[in-house]
């Protein structure tokens, strides 16, 4: 007589760590049930990388605001006297 098994499938999220001192890559991946267990929120660490790549995005804006700022020459300061600065 054949014997019923049971599959489980679960989606394993984790992250990727680099550590400093030698520079091993260090992965950490848990299940769902036992992340909810542990307390342990991926989704607060996703969460804080895309708001830290929105911040870079905004310096780097303002990085190459101030670049084109720095880098006009007299004729383009005076016509921005009269026309405003413009920038990209």
């Amino acid at each position: 007589m054949p014997v019923e098994q049971e599959i489980v499938k679960d989606i394993i999220r984790g992250r990727r760590f680099r550590r400093p001192r030698d520079g091993t890559d260090v992965c950490i991946g848990i299940a769902s049930d036992p992340s909810d267990l542990l307390g342990l929120q991926y989704e607060a660490w996703d969460n804080m990388e895309s708001e830290w790549n929105r911040q870079r995005g905004l310096t780097n804006m303002v990085e190459r605001d101030r670049r084109q700022l720095l880098g006009a020459n007299l004729w383009t300061r005076i016509k921005w006297v009269f026309t405003g600065v413009i920038l990209c």
